[in-house]
């Protein structure tokens, strides 16, 4: 099979992953299994060197996310089913079965799935060390390039943020037998990407953003700068969303907005580090569900974890209504499943619907709901909901066109039970209890030893 074919967002075993869900959730158990074996059988090629690709979109990170929400879906079927037992038996129904041809199934296809997360995700954790020696970067134990060109990559979609974000749902026993030391080179690697934060604007310090590649050499936070956005925000002349709430409902729009879209200049080669972007698939909205999946793992004893998700949620906040369109990867309603994913990490009800406001107002913004809108937004979101059918190449796709605003308008009348397709798994929060996660307070810091040091 081809490479490509081990995409979860643009490849065959995301079309696996999907059908087996529909089974499972149908109840066609034979045609879920026999999908299942296929995914099962493709980790043979993914979990070697013929596969190149690490990336969440079209590589190893994807197509582990898949095959842990299995291996999840699959473990609560079969504990659901024991309990409906139990609960026959004590009403006199008959005596639940101590074993089963579709218990021996499951309890088969719950190994095998284990077997080949395992095999997969300590893969992804070499070769995240490999990257790491070959170029001699001492600052962070693991690394994943995105292309043959080497590009360090920091995104969901395509860099170190989404190899992390699909490790972090591996099961913690699994990935002890994977790599023992796996909670510390993460949690370091997760300290190397928060190095990377770029303040959306010298003077409003609570938006964070994070440039489009890594900077293995970096030591020190990047400063302060004049925000730039290469994916052309709707709304950044000179200002973002926040600013029109706090300028109130005006009749007109401050003349700053009133272009659709903004022509940045391109930044010079030695400041590319410093070019950020506001969506899911490459920036802060991806951010967000990277480090509150930390913080449910490893534990956020500082809310380090959370408030740093905070920060990405306001820069998207401020920048993140795009001009790409709808989609999840890379438009708006990526963005307000970000906003969703906050709401509930959220203790404090109040901040939570603030949370939950910001994603029904990008959702109104997409579809131009003007009763929903603020009266300077009206005009934008006209215009956008007349062009953002045309801004992908594929517009009715699920992770890049109008399918994934249609999904979140359904979403928006449950928010509290919303998932982004493809990035959240439905079951996960049953699984993992917060209660269990280690502190990483116990940790003590360690740097990569130097290229040197370690042929001796």
């Amino acid at each position: 099979m081809s490479e490509y074919g081990a995409g979860l967002w643009d490849g065959l075993a995301g079309r696996v992953y999907v059908e087996t869900i529909f089974h499972l959730e149908t109840g066609d158990f034979v045609e879920a299994e026999a999908c299942m074996e296929t995914l099962i059988s493709m980790a043979r090629f993914v979990s070697t060197d013929m596969c190149s690709q690490d990336t969440y979109h079209d590589g190893r990170a994807g197509f582990l996310f898949a095959l842990t929400d299995l291996l999840f879906r699959t473990t609560h079927r079969k504990e659901e089913n024991t309990s409906k037992q139990l609960q026959s038996c004590t009403k006199g129904l008959g005596v639940p079965p101590t074993s089963s041809e579709s218990s021996k199934h499951r309890s088969r296809d719950v190994e095998m799935l284990e077997s080949a997360i395992e095999k997969v995700a300590r893969k992804i954790l070499d070769r995240g060390k490999e990257f790491v020696w070959d170029y001699s970067i001492e600052l962070t134990p693991l690394i994943w390039p995105a292309n043959k060109d080497m590009h360090m990559f920091l995104g969901l979609e395509r860099g170190t943020m989404g190899c992390l974000h699909a490790l972090l749902h591996v099961p913690p026993s699994i990935l002890d037998r994977a790599d023992p030391e796996w909670r510390h080179d993460i949690n370091q690697t997760l300290q190397f990407v928060l190095m990377h934060q770029v303040y959306t604007d010298p003077a409003y310090t609570n938006a964070t953003a994070y440039p489009e590649a890594a900077k293995p050499g970096i030591e020190q936070p990047l400063p302060a700068i004049k925000f730039h956005d290469a994916t052309s925000s709707i709304l950044k002349d000179g200002g973002g969303i926040g600013e029109i709430y706090r300028a109130g409902e005006e009749e007109e729009m401050p003349p700053q907005f009133h272009r659709f879209g903004f022509e940045a200049d391109e930044l010079p080669p030695e400041q590319t580090v410093n070019r950020t972007y506001q969506n899911l698939g490459e920036g802060s909205g991806g951010a967000v569900f990277l480090f509150l999946q930390a913080r449910r793992v490893l534990g956020d004893p500082g809310d380090t974890f959370l408030n740093a998700a905070r920060k990405a949620g306001d820069a998207v906040w401020e920048r993140g209504l795009i001009r790409q369109g709808m989609g999840i990867i890379k438009g708006v309603s990526g963005n307000a499943y970000a906003f969703l994913a906050l709401a509930r990490a959220e203790e404090d009800e109040d901040k939570s619907n603030l949370w939950i406001q910001r994603a029904r107002l990008f959702g109104a913004f997409m579809v131009n709901w003007e009763t929903e809108l603020p009266k300077p937004m009206r005009k934008l979101s006209l215009e956008f909901s007349r062009t953002a059918w045309y801004e992908t190449s594929v517009p009715g796709c699920l992770m890049e066109g109008y399918g994934s605003g249609v999904l979140l308008l359904v979403d928006l009348e449950d928010p509290k039970n919303a998932r982004a397709p493809l990035v959240e798994p439905t079951l996960w929060p049953h699984v993992f209890p917060r209660s269990t996660a280690p502190r990483l307070a116990q940790m003590e810091p360690r740097l990569v030893p130097p290229r040197a040091s370690r042929r001796n």
